[in-house]
């Protein structure tokens, strides 16, 4: 899924766009979620970090957490059951 280089140099909003687009897909979870999650993560984590080479992948794995939880308790509550 990350498997395109990128350095703090070339890191744009493409970038971004590519990880949202990424967990949207494979979540099957809706692009305008996947990214309020994600900044919502982002922010946080770069407010608190010293070395920020990592942020966006830490951002990328909490959203996909987030996300997956979100999912969980929606089949639950809608009686569904999914095996991973």
């Amino acid at each position: 899924m990350l498997d395109r280089e990128s350095t703090p140099e070339s890191e744009s909003t493409t970038d971004h766009d590519f990880i949202i687009a990424a967990l949207s897909e494979k979540l099957g979870v809706p692009h305008h979620r996947v990214r309020e999650v994600y900044w919502q993560q982002h922010k946080l984590l770069s407010s608190t970090a010293r070395i920020r080479d990592f942020v966006d992948v830490l951002a990328s794995g909490n959203t996909r957490v987030i996300l997956r939880e979100e999912s969980g308790r929606a089949r639950a509550e809608n009686g569904q059951t999914h095996a991973e």
